[in-house]
């Protein structure tokens, strides 16, 4: 065996080795470079010397040393490099290799020459479009977390070192608002998050946890109905995902009006019509529709729709019922908001009031307020019935003291068209009946005067 490990000084230089035996294969190494060499390609002297430049391998002169030696004592050793899918890039040595195909690269090394080095590249992006996460080596021993190892002669002819990598998911998420884009809010991991969010990188075999928020937008509130990938469905506001490949997980919500912030309430005297006051939400979509139900004698009867109230509107004067001081009947109102965009009502949210039937009044034989007949009114009041009418309509008021009383009806320029009372009163309950068959349809107002006691009302002839 002949062998030689000599320091290259000049990588033009000509090196002369021998005398060489022609039925020897020889093995030339540069560092961890590693070659055959056919003896009957290279001999060019008659003294069976080898003489070579090197050529091949680009050498640095100051470091690299060059080694020679007979088949037998290589001992030659083969180690496959491979990634756990096809594509991507690792290294050999100091050599990286591009697109490497599912089988790997085999490079047949020399015993003398290990160890050898295999770098792994994390966050690696092949053809395939997923992204790769660097887990470990497989080699013939035991797994290695880290990207750069050392590779041992192995004790068989060959080896495998396999770097292993996770694929990582692109995973989006929506909140879907019917008549809204992506918005609102989410909770991720536990973390809450404002939408639209960039996408969330989840490795495979890995969860991520979500949840759909309850939220108000614009006055509507939005009550989680279910989950979608546009596969599966889940019905579950918190919900753990497994994704699969890249997703985008949707919750879907079903957006209805609040009930916060509207501030329902009776705003009328003792002895007027029940009139509700409201504070409109913020959505030019939401409309009101106005609901009573009445208990009378303890028995509470169905639910009625009394009008439907533009927005803009916040208030409405139901003229069938008077409020009282006292119970004489239980009436519930509740102005229910309405979201054309949904067709969806809000939560029913009733509030109460003491009142009674303006038509059970009418029909007491001194025609007073039931409840009221043997007493006289301690306050002043006015109200009509119906509101609007057509042509005519009954005024009814109260009178706390006795003195002059004047009651006039006035078109909306404030023309009088009519003088309906112009004497002395006594303290008590009264009514009068107004016709309004000449007149054209329209607003008017009706104003008494007793003594300090002035109040005006609207009232609207619609013919």
């Amino acid at each position: 065996m002949y062998m030689v490990n000599e320091p290259i000084s000049n990588p033009n230089a000509s090196y002369v080795i021998g005398p060489l035996n022609y039925s020897t294969v020889y093995f030339f190494v540069i560092d961890n470079k590693y070659a055959t060499i056919n003896i009957g390609d290279w001999v060019e002297t008659p003294d069976e010397h080898l003489r070579f430049r090197d050529t091949t391998f680009s050498l640095d002169p100051s470091n690299k040393v060059f080694t020679l030696g007979t088949q037998a004592a290589w001992n030659a050793k083969n180690v496959t490099v491979k990634n756990n899918f096809s594509g991507g890039k690792f290294d050999i040595d100091d050599t990286t290799h591009y697109t490497v195909s599912s089988s790997g690269i085999t490079r047949s090394f020399g015993s003398p020459t290990f160890p050898h080095t295999i770098k792994a590249y994390d966050n690696q992006t092949p053809s395939d479009n997923y992204k790769r996460i660097f887990q470990n080596w497989t080699t013939p021993s035991e797994p290695d977390i880290n990207l750069l190892v050392e590779v041992d002669a192995p004790s068989s002819s060959s080896a495998t070192y396999t770097a292993n990598f996770a694929r990582e998911f692109n995973i989006n998420f929506e909140n879907k608002f019917v008549g809204l884009s992506n918005s609102g809010t989410m909770e991720i991991n536990s973390s809450t998050v404002s939408l639209p969010h960039s996408a969330y990188p989840v490795k495979e075999t890995f969860n991520i946890q979500a949840e759909a928020l309850y939220q108000v937008i614009n006055g509507i509130e939005y009550v989680f109905s279910y989950w979608t990938d546009g596969t599966s469905n889940w019905y579950t506001a918190s919900q753990t995902f497994a994704p699969n490949d890249h997703k985008t997980y949707k919750a879907y919500f079903v957006g209805k009006p609040t009930n916060s912030g509207k501030n329902v309430q009776i705003t009328s005297s003792v002895g007027q019509p029940i009139t509700l006051t409201w504070t409109d939400i913020n959505n030019n979509y939401v409309s009101y529709k106005i609901y009573r139900k009445v208990k009378h004698d303890g028995v509470s009867g169905p639910e009625e729709l009394l009008a439907s109230v533009n927005k803009g509107v916040e208030t409405y004067t139901d003229y069938e019922y008077v409020k009282t001081a006292s119970y004489v009947d239980l009436v519930h109102y509740d102005v229910r908001g309405y979201y054309s965009v949904e067709q969806t009502y809000s939560d029913q949210n009733w509030i109460a009031v003491y009142g009674e039937s303006y038509i059970r009044m009418q029909q007491d034989n001194n025609n007073m307020f039931v409840g009221l007949a043997n007493e006289l009114p301690i306050e002043y009041s006015i109200s009509n019935y119906p509101n609007p009418f057509n042509p005519t309509t009954t005024i009814k008021y109260q009178l706390a003291e006795a003195g002059m009383v004047t009651l006039k009806v006035y078109d909306i320029l404030g023309k009088e068209v009519a003088e309906l009372i112009n004497e002395p009163k006594e303290a008590g309950y009264y009514e009068v009946n107004f016709d309004a068959k000449n007149l054209t349809s329209g607003v008017y107002i009706y104003t008494i005067r007793s003594g300090k006691y002035v109040e005006s009302k609207k009232m609207i002839l619609a013919k």
